[in-house]
């Protein structure tokens, strides 16, 4: 059973904080596939491309 939405946006939190933005934008993309309109994991991913 996957992780909770909720798990996995505090882990890209966590990642990103941690200087890994990388594997945080990886783990919005899952929010994103299973949420296609999550803000945050959509903000996120913005940012990283901007």
């Amino acid at each position: 059973m996957p992780p909770p939405l909720s798990a996995l946006i505090e882990q890209a939190h966590q990642l990103a904080a941690s200087g890994n933005p990388g594997a945080a934008e990886r783990c919005f993309e899952q929010v994103r596939q299973r949420d296609p309109d999550n803000l945050q994991a959509l903000n996120f991913i913005a940012l990283c491309h901007s």
